[in-house]
């Protein structure tokens, strides 16, 4: 990506990584991490001198055969997935000639170095030069699904309704959506907003550890790459990347603004960026959890459509959660979120967070999509929902 500080022109390139160990240790790590989620681990360690990582480097081939060899800053996300980042040499970089003919074939090659304790590694890897793109002001990530066809059977249609009413009614974009098992995919294909959505069927094959650990019954494990994949590849081209868990999860907003004007939620993240001065930035949102279910009326039936056409019934409190806890971020595209840990986002240490307002916007949860689980707690009538799906 590029940078311009204090008015000199640089390029800066940025790596995602994921280091795979040991199934059962893995797998261990992990049921402890699921444990303790909620408790909203945010440090961030850099490479240096009180960091366990050291001789982080990248070193770039240049089109002469030499190499030039810079530094390399890395943060962790958790255990197991890295980003490096790593100034681009000037001889490496694309000049402004190059930029100014736009030209198509630029790549360069950069080999990633880490070493940790006393193991070491190597990556290769080929950059191409992004092109400039039209930006985006609000881009949805789906963690990876399963049995899509399960829901599709008990409701007809979820996947095209609310494919629908995100882009109609919240003003997504574009989707990035992501399965374990390639049951998305017949779904899309039916889809009249197939070319509104980047398809990543049966994520965790490329990741022999989440594919077994997927196996062993522990498909939440492809949910962090999943979302670090989506996040770095939207950065800088998307004003806001939203996080939403299913398809049993719906946007509302339940009040129009004071002209009566509908404010999609694109719309409402801009407006409430825009209270924030520049520095520090707004790093991310909360937007609050509302579970719905209930019983269905037996003479009414199960709806056509999605979950949010049966279940009509909410939590009187919406949620017993607080902000952040069981909510799904939106994290800002200009890079002072670093990543999201579980339902929490975590940012840059010069940057801060917000929340909506459930009567701005909220995330209707059917949570008896699939099996009871609301209770008496469901039993305030709710169904303003429905009007938009019309």
């Amino acid at each position: 990506f590029f940078e311009a500080p204090r008015g000199s022109q640089r390029y800066a390139a940025e790596l995602v990584l994921f280091l795979e160990s040991d199934v059962d240790a893995y797998a261990a790590e992990f049921e402890e991490d699921f444990k303790t989620h909620d408790r909203g681990r945010t440090a961030m360690a850099i490479s240096g001198g009180n960091s366990w990582f050291w001789d982080a480097h990248c070193e770039w081939l240049l089109g002469n055969g030499d190499t030039a060899r810079v530094r390399a800053v890395v943060y962790a996300f958790g255990r197991h997935t890295l980003r490096a980042r790593c100034a681009v040499p000037p001889d490496a970089a694309l000049g402004p000639r190059e930029a100014a003919r736009g030209e198509a074939d630029w790549t360069r090659t950069v080999r990633f170095g880490l070493r940790i304790g006393r193991e070491r590694g190597m990556l290769e890897v080929s950059l191409s030069h992004r092109r400039v793109i039209e930006r985006k002001p609000l881009v949805l990530c789906s963690k990876p699904w399963y049995n899509v066809g399960g829901l599709e059977r008990r409701y007809p249609g979820a996947v095209e309704e609310w494919l629908r009413y995100h882009h109609e009614v919240a003003g997504v974009q574009e989707f990035w959506l992501y399965d374990i098992d390639g049951s998305l995919a017949p779904f899309l294909q039916a889809s009249a907003l197939a070319q509104a959505v980047r398809y990543f069927g049966r994520w965790p094959d490329a990741f022999p550890v989440l594919r077994e650990m997927t196996d062993r019954g522990w498909p939440e494990t492809t949910e962090a790459l999943a979302f670090d994949h989506c996040l770095y590849h939207n950065l800088g081209a998307a004003d806001w990347i939203a996080y939403l868990h299913g398809l049993d999860a719906y946007y509302y907003r339940s009040r129009g603004d004071v002209r009566n004007v509908r404010m999609d939620l694109a719309a409402s993240l801009a407006s409430l960026r825009d209270r924030y001065p520049r520095d520090p930035p707004l790093c991310a949102v909360s937007i609050r959890r509302c579970d719905f279910g209930g019983d269905l009326d037996p003479r009414q039936g199960r709806a056509a459509g999605g979950p949010a056409s049966s279940f009509r019934l909410r939590a009187e409190n919406c949620s017993l959660h607080g902000a952040f806890e069981r909510d799904d971020p939106v994290l800002a595209g200009d890079g002072s979120a670093l990543y999201a840990l579980g339902h929490r986002a975590v940012c840059r240490p010069d940057s801060r967070t917000d929340v909506l307002g459930l009567e701005q916007w909220r995330a209707n949860h059917y949570i008896d999509s699939w099996k009871g689980r609301c209770g008496p707690r469901c039993r305030m009538r709710d169904d303003g929902l429905l009007r938009l799906l019309a």
